[in-house]
């Protein structure tokens, strides 16, 4: 599912800083202290990169579960929380919402910055299943 949103952002977009559009899904909430750093909007998908201090991996993890749970959200098995990252893929009405937590960030220098958490939050409808394909003999 994630290979398919990352397709999905290869096309052309707008890119804004700071700035959270108003047709971004009202049931994928973003906590006051997240800050957005970049938002593209490709067709309806979106990919939003934000920042956050004083607050750990697994305390931002936790919030968005409990969240995205609150909003109808169901957070796939497969899910990962570690110290310094996490992933959380999560479905809902035919939707993906996959959220990715890192421990640092890339600063202007290039340099990492250990004091802030990066999150990226990647959306798009579900693939459709393959048909099957008839092939004529």
């Amino acid at each position: 599912a994630v290979l398919a949103i990352v397709a999905l952002m290869a096309l052309p977009a707008s890119l804004s800083a700071k700035e959270i559009p108003e047709s971004f899904p009202q049931d994928i909430v973003i906590a006051d202290y997240m800050v957005p750093k970049s938002v593209m909007d490709v067709r309806g998908n979106f990919r939003i990169n934000l920042h956050a201090r004083s607050k750990t991996v697994g305390e931002i993890a936790g919030w968005f579960k409990a969240e995205m749970a609150k909003q109808g959200w169901t957070l796939d098995e497969k899910h990962n929380v570690s110290e310094t990252d996490a992933t959380l893929p999560f479905t809902k009405d035919g939707r993906i919402c996959a959220i990715v937590v890192t421990s640092a960030v890339l600063n202007v220098a290039g340099k990492m910055d250990h004091s802030t958490r990066g999150i990226t939050i990647q959306t798009a409808m579900k693939p459709a299943a393959p048909r099957p394909v008839k092939v004529k003999k």
